[in-house]
């Protein structure tokens, strides 16, 4: 069986077994502690499985019935604390990634250090040609020319033209390895 659906299935016969317990434990009138405890058991898995089960790891941070926020970025080389992006320039100077409920038609990224020093402003690509989906994939393509070091990505839901009154919707601290 496929991982994908190992907690569905899983959740689908707890649930039947929950259903099947209940019954017994009307029938007896509550008086069963054997089954009343089987039924606590079981519904306590159930919500724990239900609960973790929502959780999206490395993707926008949703609950289930959350809606992630308009044009949600996610980059794919995040690191685990999911501020930070690491790439070597010597093996790719792609960074790729995801818009979630995508309402605007063009994407730009700037790469600053510290000090306000711009080293690149360039435009996000969608990775099929134009931004026409409720969700796109992307490419970033940075400068091979940057040096190794700790810059601030940030990424906008505007043209590069209109950067300078702009306010980004994403910021990562980008570490350029060689």
């Amino acid at each position: 069986m496929k991982k994908e659906f190992l907690i569905p299935t899983t959740i689908i016969l707890l649930t039947a077994v929950f259903g099947i317990i209940s019954v017994v434990v009307f029938i007896t009138n509550g008086k069963s502690a054997f089954w009343l405890s089987k039924k606590m058991k079981i519904g306590a898995l159930l919500l724990t499985l239900s609960v973790t089960s929502c959780g999206r790891f490395k993707k926008p941070v949703v609950m289930c019935y959350a809606m992630p926020a308009p044009n949600s970025i996610y980059v794919n080389e995040l690191e685990d604390d999911y501020r930070t992006i690491k790439i070597s320039l010597d093996t790719s100077n792609i960074l790729t990634g995801n818009i979630y409920v995508r309402t605007s038609d063009d994407f730009s990224f700037v790469i600053k250090d510290t000090l306000e020093n711009y080293y690149q402003k360039d435009a996000i690509l969608p990775l099929d040609g134009k931004f026409n989906d409720d969700s796109e994939n992307f490419k970033i393509e940075l400068d091979k020319n940057l040096k190794p070091g700790v810059y601030l990505i940030q990424i906008f839901d505007t043209k590069m033209n209109e950067l300078d009154s702009a306010i980004s919707i994403q910021q990562y601290d980008l570490e350029i390895k060689n």
